[in-house]
């Protein structure tokens, strides 16, 4: 595939912006939805919109290659614009309203031959097949970029191998079409074999109406779909730069996006051999003359000799074949690691890039998967490695400022447990006690070395008002104030075998997570001696998948093990947030909350870390421990400036 991009005089115009941006796949999932082509312009444009066309084709992308395993190239192009309907809305409830009427942008997908495209307003889709020229934008229906739904219908359908697809802003249709440059351009590309040559050809034609276009601002892109094994396109994202051409053409400016691939082929060795054949004429006497006559013995040791020198040439010639193999394989190495570096700084570029215009979560995705990239390449043995040590270390001193990450701060021990007694997994924190427990265990120990025993092992532990709760192995709950045992319920499930993973409470009601079956029960703490569970998700509700923890505050909060994090709200999932959070959340996790807590609190023990979120997703803080060894759980205070942390057998405290 061919992608050729040119620019017309961007600041020819003051109140005109246009842009185009090319995003290609950059990893196996994206691969799946294909390529995503952005051509905008916008119109009496303010200086202070100067960002608009970056920040609206920024929501796009990222709706597109948003991470879902159901995803086709339809639903997900679908999503990324209502996406940009969310974001023209937003802008607009903010008083943000100069761009209405002013915008003219198009969005194509390409996967194989499988296209879906979008537009609003002045722009045209062209599609070029067997010399005909048919304009594909005219079969959308317009709703005008006044409307709060500017993206509503796309056209999807299949393409053939020889087609191209053009996109146009106004100014260049027009002129392209009085001029007759299409025509011009395709029949004389055709000719071409290389790209190239094809560039070439484009810019020769363009250069012949330098006069007309030096006097007109906008875009034409051009999509080839013609295969060719030696050669691509290498598209960047977002692909904004502006290259003038030479002085021939200062009024012109031109993007040729193409890269030869050149491939390099398997090196034979090729040994010449000479066969001399001697020739005789007839009638003419052989003359032969010998000056030595050899004994036997003396033959045998020459050919001995003879066969000694020519074992000594093979494995000079195997050596020598063997150390030009290995050159080879190495310099191959070498290639691929330093083209791995240069995706890795075309990344950071973007990232910095895409800070620059505000959005900071798509620089932190861009500077995780650039660090993971180089990760996976340290597993190899890899020439350049102290190289990319070096850019690995420097991506990651990016994320740690981008994620709020503070390592090893100031602990404060509370509590040491004898390591012969037990190793505790729980702790509630309730009137001014610990009570720490371990599932193994019918011990509870308290924070001045007390200890209660109760009458079966401790599964899960919680605070409850002014109470510390204790769920039993045996299906019962444990009532302990002030160190003593005030009353003991019996659970009554709504159907047997659930496996309890974690429970919390809120108000009058007690909920356990069911990790196996994916459901929460409730169970209303009243007077009576048994309590009945209910379940509490709705039939139709969308289950959590694997989930981890639950946290209440109103709201029913769940962690699942894929780092999302999901809100349901009387037994209905309201959100999903999912987590960009680095490091990447591996293994269990803990997740606190409750309606006196204005944060999320998550434990991840594989990363000996805690990470303060909004209740909206974004990262507040992060706390990592380098010196801790098994982080089993964790407390807020009331006032949210105090942690509490149990690790391995002993207590902390950590001031925030």
């Amino acid at each position: 595939m061919l992608v050729f991009e040119f620019h017309f005089n961007p600041k020819l115009k003051e109140d005109s912006v246009f842009d185009s941006f090319i995003y290609e796949p950059e990893n196996e999932y994206e691969k799946n939805l294909g390529s995503l082509y952005i051509v905008g312009e916008l119109t009496n444009a303010l200086p202070k919109e100067k960002k608009f066309l970056n920040q609206l084709s920024s929501k796009i992308k990222d709706g597109y290659y948003r991470i879902s395993g159901k995803s086709t190239q339809e639903s997900s192009f679908r999503n990324s614009l209502k996406e940009a309907n969310n974001f023209l809305e937003e802008q607009q409830r903010q008083g943000n309203i100069d761009w209405l009427g002013n915008i003219n942008i198009s969005a194509i997908t390409l996967k194989d031959f499988n296209f879906s495209f979008t537009k609003t307003g002045e722009i045209k889709i062209l599609l070029c097949r067997n010399n005909e020229i048919t304009n594909i934008g005219e079969q959308l229906k317009e709703n005008g970029s006044s409307s709060l739904k500017t993206f509503s219908n796309i056209v999807s359908g299949k393409l053939a191998p020889e087609d191209k697809i053009i996109i146009l802003t106004k100014q260049s249709f027009d002129l392209f079409q009085k001029e007759d440059l299409l025509s011009d351009i395709l029949s004389s590309f055709e000719k071409c074999e290389k790209p190239k040559d094809k560039d070439k050809t484009i810019k020769k034609i363009l250069n012949k109406k330098r006069d007309l276009l030096s006097e007109i601002s906008g875009i034409f892109v051009l999509i080839s779909l013609e295969e060719n094994k030696n050669q691509t396109v290498k598209m960047k994202e977002p692909l904004s730069l502006k290259k003038s051409l030479p002085a021939k053409l200062p009024s012109l400016s031109l993007l040729p996006k193409i890269k030869k691939i050149t491939k390099i082929g398997k090196f034979i060795p090729k040994i010449p051999t000479r066969r001399i054949i001697p020739s005789f004429k007839k009638g003419v006497p052989i003359k032969i003359s010998i000056k030595k006559i050899l004994s036997p013995v003396s033959s045998l040791e020459n050919l001995k000799t003879k066969q000694i020198i020519a074992l000594i040439a093979t494995f000079i010639i195997i050596l020598s074949l063997g150390n030009y193999i290995f050159k080879v394989q190495r310099q191959k190495e070498i290639e691929r690691v330093n083209a791995t570096i240069d995706q890795t700084k075309e990344k950071m570029a973007r990232a910095e890039n895409a800070l620059i215009y505000g959005n900071e979560r798509e620089c932190n995705l861009l500077y995780q998967e650039a660090w993971n990239d180089l990760l996976i390449l340290l597993e190899e043995k890899i020439p350049e490695k102290e190289k990319v040590i070096s850019l690995k270390d420097s991506i990651e001193e990016e994320l740690f400022k981008l994620n709020n990450i503070e390592s090893n701060p100031s602990l404060e021990l509370i509590i040491e447990i004898n390591k012969s007694e037990f190793e505790p997994k729980n702790f509630v924190f309730s009137q001014s006690e610990f009570y720490l427990s371990n599932p193994q265990s019918n011990l509870v120990h308290f924070s001045k070395q007390d200890k209660l025993q109760l009458p079966g092992k401790v599964l899960l532990s919680e605070k409850f008002q002014d109470i510390a709760l204790f769920l039993l192995e045996s299906n019962e709950i444990i009532f302990v104030k002030n160190k003593e045992i005030t009353s003991i319920k019996e659970l009554i499930n709504p159907y047997p075998e659930a496996k309890f993973k974690d429970i919390s409470s809120f108000g009058p009601n007690l909920y356990l997570l069911d990790s196996e079956n994916r459901e929460i029960i409730k169970y209303a703490l009243g007077t009576e001696n048994s309590l009945e569970g209910e379940l509490w998700l709705q039939k139709e509700a969308k289950k959590p998948l694997d989930p981890q923890s639950i946290a209440v505050d109103g709201s029913i909060w769940v962690m699942s093990k894929d780092n999302n994090i999901l809100r349901y709200y009387r037994g209905e999932l309201q959100e999903e947030i999912e987590i960009d959070i680095f490091p990447k959340a591996e293994g269990e996790s803990k997740l606190i909350t409750n309606s006196e807590l204005s944060n999320l609190y998550l434990l991840t023990p594989e990363q000996n870390r805690i990470a303060i979120l909004s209740k909206e997703g974004k990262i507040i803080k992060q706390f990592k421990f380098n010196d801790l060894n098994s982080m089993k759980d964790l407390s807020v205070s009331e006032k949210e400036d105090l942690i509490y942390i149990l690790d391995s057998y002993s207590l902390y405290k950590l001031s925030i």
